[in-house]
C-alpha cells in the first residue's frame, strides 16, 4: 500500500487553492463548507498573530488551531476549525479485467492511498449515508462494508447469491441495506453487520423472461424507485421502467391506479437505464443508453410527485448516448453533465446540458473512445470522473462553476485503471 502525490494533482490542487479561498472560481456558496473564520473582537490582532499550537485528533476529528496567549482586547482561546476533506473512494479494474483493487483519493491535497485490497475484476463503489461498500459483481457477488476510516479496511464480505450480481443499495431503516441484484428477480434486504439476507423482492413480473435487470435504487420521501433494463441477452428490448415500493412494507405501489387489474410501474421515454440514480429535490434522473449505437438514449427525468417521466435531452442534441450510465452528474436545476460516446466514435467526452430545458453545450472534456468510465460529486462541486485510458488512466476533476477541467492530466490511483467512484462527505 503506498501513498503518491503526483506532480498532476500538485497542479490541479493549486489551480483548487490558489485562488480566492472559496473553491472553484466564481463559487461563492458555503452551504458544504465549514465554517473556517475567526471571530475576533480586534481583526488586526488576529490576523497578525500566529496560533501557538496544531492539534490533530485525528481521522475523523477536525484539526483546531489555538491561539492560548494573552491579546490586547481580550482575544484568547480563539479556535480555527479546519474542516477535513471529502475522500473519493475508487474501485479498480484492469484494462484486461484480471483483478481488481481500490485505492482511496483525498480530496483536500488529492493525494491517492492506492491498491489498498484486492477486489473481484468488477465492481461499483457505494458512498451511502456516511457508509462506505464496494460491491464485487459478477463471480463475487458480495457487499463489502468498508471502514472510512485509515488504512480502510474491508470490514466483511456479505454474499448475495452467485451470479446475483448486486449493483446498487440504499438504507433500509437504520441497520439494513436494500440491495440491487442485477442478475437475479429483484432485491434483498441485507445486514451489513453480519451479512444475514432478509425480505426478497421480487420484480420478475415486469419482465417476460423473468429477469428484469434491476439497475439502480433511490429514495424519496417514504418510496423507493428501482430502474429496470429489461434486457435480452444484453440487448434492450423494451423501454425502461421505474418500480415504486413502500419504504416500510416493500410492496408494490401501482403508478398509474387508473387502468384497473394491473400493477403498473412508470414508463421511462426511453431504454436501457444503464446508471443510478441522480436526485434534485423530488425529481431523479437517469441516464438511458436506448440500442447500442443507435443514439436513440438520453437523459430522462422521473416525476416522483405525478409518477410520470419525460426526456430532459436526448442523445443527438448531447452528440451520442450516454455511456457506462454511473458518469452523470446533477449540479443544480440548470447545470448537469454526462459522459457521453460521441457520434462520430473518435471519443468519449463530458457534455454539459441544463436539466431544466435540455440545451446541451460543448465538450468540458474529451478522451479516446470507450476510456471514460464512472463519476462522482464532492460536496465543493468538483466532479470527479475515471478515465481508463490506456496511455495515460487515472481520475480526472472538473470545477463544475466554470465548466473547466482541473486536472492537466488523470490522477493515477494505482496499478488498475479507475472503473468506480463514489464521494464519502467530511464528518
Amino acid at each position: 500500500m503506498t501513498r503518491t502525490t503526483t506532480l498532476t494533482a500538485t497542479l490541479a490542487l493549486c489551480l483548487w487553492a490558489c485562488d480566492d479561498g472559496k473553491g472553484p472560481a466564481g463559487d461563492t456558496s458555503t452551504d458544504t463548507e465549514a465554517d473556517t473564520s475567526v471571530d475576533v473582537a480586534d481583526e488586526d490582532l488576529a490576523q497578525d498573530s500566529p496560533p501557538d499550537a496544531v492539534e490533530e485528533d485525528g481521522f475523523d476529528d477536525t484539526v483546531t488551531d489555538t491561539v492560548d496567549e494573552d491579546l490586547p482586547g481580550d482575544v484568547e482561546d480563539e479556535e480555527v476549525v479546519v474542516p477535513l476533506p471529502d475522500l473519493a473512494f475508487v474501485y479498480t479494474v484492469a484494462a484486461d479485467y484480471s483483478t481488481g483493487s481500490y485505492s482511496v483519493l483525498d480530496l483536500g491535497d488529492l493525494g491517492v492511498t492506492a491498491d489498498i485490497g484486492t477486489m473481484a475484476t468488477d465492481g461499483k463503489a457505494l458512498c451511502i449515508g456516511g457508509r462506505i461498500f464496494l460491491n464485487e459483481l459478477y463471480g463475487a457477488d458480495t457487499v463489502d462494508p468498508v471502514s472510512a476510516v485509515a488504512p480502510h479496511a474491508i470490514l466483511g464480505r456479505h454474499t448475495t447469491g452467485a451470479f446475483s450480481n448486486p449493483v446498487d443499495a440504499v438504507h433500509h431503516g437504520a441497520d439494513h441495506l436494500l440491495v440491487v441484484l442485477n442478475g437475479s428477480t429483484g432485491l434483498v434486504e441485507l445486514d451489513p453487520s453480519d451479512g444475514t439476507l432478509g425480505t426478497v423482492v421480487d420484480l420478475s413480473a415486469f419482465d417476460d423472461d423473468g429477469v428484469p435487470d434491476v439497475h439502480a435504487i433511490a429514495h424519496v420521501g417514504s418510496r423507493y424507485y428501482v430502474s429496470l433494463e429489461r434486457l435480452d441477452s444484453w440487448t434492450a428490448v423494451d423501454v425502461g421502467l421505474v418500480v415504486i415500493l413502500d419504504d416500510a412494507t416493500l410492496a408494490v405501489i401501482d403508478a398509474d391506479p387508473s387502468t384497473a387489474g394491473t400493477v403498473d410501474a412508470i414508463a421511462l421515454p426511453g431504454a436501457n437505464p444503464i446508471g443510478r440514480f441522480r436526485a434534485l429535490g423530488d425529481d431523479l434522473y437517469i441516464a438511458l443508453t436506448g440500442l447500442w449505437g443507435a443514439t436513440d438514449g438520453g437523459v430522462a427525468v422521473v416525476h416522483t410527485a405525478t409518477a410520470s417521466s419525460e426526456w430532459v435531452v436526448s442523445g443527438s442534441d448531447l452528440g451520442g448516448d450516454p455511456v457506462f450510465g454511473d458518469c452523470m452528474e446533477i449540479v443544480d436545476a440548470s447545470t448537469g453533465f454526462v459522459c457521453t460516446g460521441l457520434t462520430d466514435g473518435s471519443a468519449d467526452a463530458v457534455i454539459e446540458f441544463d436539466p431544466s430545458d435540455g440545451t446541451a453545450s460543448t465538450a468540458v472534456l474529451t478522451t479516446s473512445s470507450g476510456s471514460l468510465s464512472g463519476s462522482a460529486l464532492a460536496s465543493d462541486g468538483r466532479m470527479l470522473v475515471g478515465d481508463r485510458d490506456p496511455e495515460s488512466p487515472g481520475v480526472r476533476v472538473i470545477d463544475t462553476s466554470t465548466s473547466t477541467e482541473l486536472t492537466t492530466s488523470p490522477i493515477a490511483v494505482g496499478a488498475n485503471p479507475p472503473y468506480s467512484l463514489c464521494v464519502h462527505p467530511a464528518p
